[in-house]
């Protein structure tokens, strides 16, 4: 009896994009970041204004990966979840009695390399082929998924319309396809 077979994988590096080949789909990553799980032990309890970075930290821990993946420190420090609650603590970064984070107030920590693009509510004012654009030009797309309840970092993308990959602070889930994206939060890091 033959085995059954598996789907080839093959990796090619384009520039600086990694190109995954995989069942028929191409998988574009334009640019590499870590993953910061939000209850990671280092910085789980952490409170950010009213809960802990664990219970509602995942727009900031996606910030936190996006600054990290592009190497803009914070006050000399590398970025993670902890350090970036600190910096946001101490310099107006949530929404007064909340633990919403303030976008406006991320390019403070480093004015000339970080701009705050604005947020777009709706998952269809941004089409999949604008995402693949702001992700290819290296522009930060964080996604608000789970009908509005959690945002994830946005890596890549396949050679369809549907799905995007991320980095989940929160879940160990690395795709989401482009009907569960309901908003967005953009930056330009340079």
């Amino acid at each position: 009896m033959l085995a059954p077979s598996r789907p080839v994988l093959v990796c090619v590096v384009v520039g600086l994009m990694l190109v995954v080949l995989c069942a028929g789909q191409t998988v574009v990553t334009p640019f590499k970041y870590p993953l910061f799980m939000q209850c990671d032990p280092r910085w789980a309890k952490n409170v950010m204004t009213i809960d802990t970075i664990c219970e509602v930290g995942c727009l900031m821990s996606s910030v936190s990966m996006a600054l990290n993946g592009k190497n803009i420190t914070i006050t000399g420090q590398a970025s993670n979840p902890a350090v970036l609650n600190t910096w946001l603590q101490k310099n107006g970064g949530y929404d007064a009695g909340s633990d919403d984070l303030e976008e406006t107030v991320v390019p403070n920590i480093n004015p000339s390399h970080i701009s705050w693009v604005g947020f777009l509510y709706n998952n269809t004012s941004l089409a999949p082929p604008a995402i693949k654009q702001l992700l290819s030009q290296k522009v930060i797309v964080i996604a608000n998924v789970m009908q509005g309840r959690h945002f994830v970092l946005v890596t890549g993308y396949d050679s369809g319309e549907t799905t995007f990959y991320v980095n989940d602070p929160g879940f160990n889930v690395t795709s989401y396809p482009y009907s569960q994206i309901v908003g967005y939060r953009i930056f330009t890091f340079i």
